[in-house]
């Protein structure tokens, strides 16, 4: 249907950085201008299609699943925002070659590393900035990808997106404390902060530092 979409979540994130178990694979899809109709059925009798609740989810900018038959595989369907940010990710998308157990030696789009880093602080925002998983899962990205990551990217759209990502030449020193001060590069030459943007001045920022 020649349907605009690229792979994000814990495949995208596992596929730079830390991997994690998981058998449901996020899309991330423009459905804009779609025929949803023809969009369910054409995947009826390979996945589990609850057309209603596509055309609802659709509607109101919600995700929908699919499940399918065969594999038990879960795909979360994630519509594509109309912002500027949302709308250019498929132009960074990646092509990286499967090794899920079911899925493998299948060429995938997969969402950048910078693109992932961002997407996933969204998440973290919107889970309310308390969730382990999501941390680790945006950490384990500069920690095993270190200096091929674009740092003027991520400093540039950080701000669109409530968070100041910078990065400097040299570490500097922070004192570790659970999810306000964590490590995020292992490079020795280079150090990261993450800050939350936000209206109040006392909140503390999410830093990180080579050590």
């Amino acid at each position: 249907m020649g349907l605009e979409h690229l792979i994000g979540g814990l495949i995208a994130s596992g596929s730079y950085g830390l991997p994690r178990q998981t058998n449901g694979i996020d899309i991330v899809a423009d459905l804009r201008n779609v025929d949803l109709d023809a969009f369910c059925t054409s995947l009826e009798g390979e996945f589990y299609v609850d057309r209603e609740s596509v055309l609802v989810s659709v509607s109101s900018g919600r995700p929908f699943n699919l499940i399918h038959l065969k594999g038990a595989f879960k795909f979360d369907f994630f519509p594509a925002a109309a912002d500027g940010f949302s709308q250019s990710e498929p132009g960074r998308k990646r092509y990286l070659v499967s090794a899920m157990p079911g899925l493998e030696n299948i060429r995938l789009p997969i969402c950048s590393a910078e693109d992932t880093i961002l997407s996933k602080l969204v998440w973290f925002r919107k889970d309310g900035e308390i969730s382990d998983r999501q941390w680790h899962d945006i950490l384990g990205i500069p920690g095993v990808q270190a200096m091929s990551l674009d740092h003027a990217y991520l400093a540039e759209w950080g701000p669109s997106l409530a968070w100041r990502i910078c990065w400097h030449p040299v570490p500097i020193p922070v004192a570790p404390a659970k999810m306000l001060r964590t490590r995020l590069s292992t490079s020795a030459s280079c150090a990261g902060v993450i800050n939350p943007l936000r209206n109040s001045s006392s909140e503390s920022p999410l830093a990180c530092a080579s050590p």
